[in-house]
């Protein structure tokens, strides 16, 4: 008894140290909440946690015949810790070592997609329930953390099911479904993972062509969550561009900052031109084919400047951010035109990352 509680003091001590077994008490409780949630396939109200986290003990305890420090060691320990490295970003030392082994560019692809859905579950709040299904995997597939499971799931049935979640949280993000039919999409999602069951675990293409017209016509750059979205999806296209043409992973780990490209302040000696409707512009600036990632912050001059005097700026940009440099070899004006042609790009980057099964 007295070693669990000293356990338990180390795990929810409010200094958190990840990697010394330390990640505070908000997140062994969400974890807690999370795991009694997707054992008993019900959304848990706040006031209701406790019982349900009873009743969670109580049928584990009886029906693996084992003590409460058993529960403990077996089930909160491991969800607690594998929880706060997802949210820590410390995930690389789950899966036994894998990056060094044969599984290198598998536990890269992995840690790629939980960089995008750590960076979406922390930045929009729509999108949180997911993290109901990453600690279910992430479960499944950690060494030595299998939760009860006989054995580790593979780091390729790991990654196929992320490049689902990664799906799963754009959905969330840009449709916004209510409560009821997000937990209602990630027990489906658990049922898949439990059932073995790749097909179960996908959207379906009326879901998809709802996510794909959002993506489009959302006003993204109007709030703080949608810029947020759009800089964690616009970092994950760059990352797909910039490694296709490269063969190797980009950095996820730099600032970059959102710019509207038409900006939302247009002057007249700029913009005028080709922007002469200020109900024009408004309908087009807070969209996906208007926004581009920098990486440094730049002045109101810069970015209210025209489009060639910004083509200059992006061609000197990072090479991890090919969508802005490719803006700087167009010839065209920056017109209504421009940005439904990128936003189709954009659009279609996301239908060729994600619009197919990985498995079967």
């Amino acid at each position: 008894m007295y070693q669990t509680f000293d356990e338990w003091d180390t795990l929810s001590s409010s200094i958190i140290d990840v990697d010394a077994g330390t990640v505070g008490r908000k997140t062994v409780s969400d974890a807690c909440a999370l795991r009694a949630s997707a054992h008993w396939r019900t959304k848990i109200a706040s006031s209701k946690q406790l019982f349900w986290w009873e009743q969670w003990l109580r049928a584990d305890v009886s029906k693996n015949e084992y003590q409460g420090s058993d529960f403990f060691q077996k089930q909160v320990q491991p969800a607690s810790l594998v929880l706060g490295q997802f949210r820590e970003g410390s995930t690389d030392t789950l899966f036994g070592g894998s990056k060094k082994s044969k599984n290198q560019k598998t536990s890269a692809r992995v840690q790629t997609s939980l960089d995008f859905i750590k960076e979406l579950v922390k930045g929009v709040p729509s999108t949180k329930e997911v993290e109901m299904i990453v600690l279910e995997l992430l479960l499944r597939a950690a060494v030595p953390f299998t939760a009860g499971y006989k054995k580790p799931m593979p780091l390729s049935d790991l990654e196929a099911y992320l490049h689902r979640v990664e799906e799963l949280v754009i959905y969330f993000a840009l449709l916004r479904p209510t409560a009821t039919a997000k937990i209602s999409k990630c027990f489906a999602f658990l049922d898949a993972v439990a059932e073995n069951d790749f097909g179960k675990a996908e959207l379906s293409e009326e879901e998809r062509s709802e996510m794909y017209e959002a993506l489009a016509n959302n006003d993204l750059g109007a709030n703080a969550s949608g810029k947020r979205f759009a800089v964690a999806l616009l970092k994950r296209l760059n990352r797909h561009v910039k490694k296709a043409a490269t063969n190797h992973e980009s950095s996820v780990n730099s600032v970059y900052y959102l710019e509207p490209i038409l900006p939302i302040k247009a002057t007249k000696k700029a913009w005028g031109d080709v922007w002469p409707d200020p109900e024009e512009r408004l309908q087009w600036v807070h969209k996906i084919g208007n926004l581009c990632l920098v990486s440094k912050k730049v002045a109101a001059k810069e970015s209210k400047a025209s489009f060639d005097e910004k083509k200059a700026r992006y061609g000197s940009e990072s090479s991890f951010l090919p969508l802005t440099l490719n803006l700087s070899e167009r010839e065209e004006p920056w017109d209504e035109f421009a940005v439904q042609g990128n936003s189709a790009l954009l659009v279609g980057l996301v239908k060729s990352i994600w619009g197919e099964t990985e498995k079967k």
